[in-house]
């Protein structure tokens, strides 16, 4: 993971939509790597692939946006290669310390696994950070390739997912389905 610079300032970004079977999923990235993967749905309350591409170039102003689908492919093909081993696609996004402490926590939950928030806390070094690494965990700008949707509340439920409860038990469910059938 490397951080980004503020607004995309001198940035190419390729971005593309690509079809999952898991919704609409919109792909971008710089140079060094993968920015955003965001649901569509979810992002803009419909499957407008347009007003998603209008929330990235308000999150990135100063970067020159290119519709590029071909290139961003590879980080869907990389996602759904049919194997639950931790997939090594290069992201460049910003955070704070701390968030990044949360983030590089995520990726260190295997497939197929479930962790509270507080044990989250305490894997990143924060103990008794709950709230905070929900929010860390909330403000995660990669959907996948960050696995935030491996963490749970503390009761067994599934808690609040950015893109969606259903979405986050229905990627729960195909995880453990995919590391049970490579057993």
């Amino acid at each position: 993971m490397s951080a980004c610079p503020s607004q995309g300032a001198a940035r190419h970004l390729d971005y593309g939509v690509h079809s999952t079977s898991f919704g609409d999923v919109l792909v971008a990235m710089t140079d060094l790597g993968v920015c955003r993967l965001d649901f569509v749905d979810a992002l803009c309350g419909d499957s407008s692939s347009e007003k998603s591409v209008l929330f990235l170039q308000s999150l990135w102003p100063k970067a020159q946006l290119r519709k590029n689908p071909g290139r961003t492919q590879s980080v869907i093909s990389s996602l759904f290669a049919g194997s639950a081993s931790q997939q090594s696609v290069p992201v460049h996004i910003a955070g704070t310390d701390f968030q990044f402490d949360i983030w590089q926590a995520l990726l260190q939950i295997p497939a197929g696994h479930c962790i509270s928030y507080s044990q989250l806390a305490l894997a990143s070094g924060h103990p008794g950070a709950a709230r905070a690494v929900g929010s860390a965990v909330a403000s995660n700008p990669v959907a996948l390739l960050i696995p935030c949707h491996r963490v749970i509340r503390q009761d067994g439920k599934p808690g609040g997912y950015r893109w969606g409860v259903h979405r986050k038990q229905t990627l729960l469910a195909a995880e453990s389905a995919l590391v049970l059938s490579e057993h």
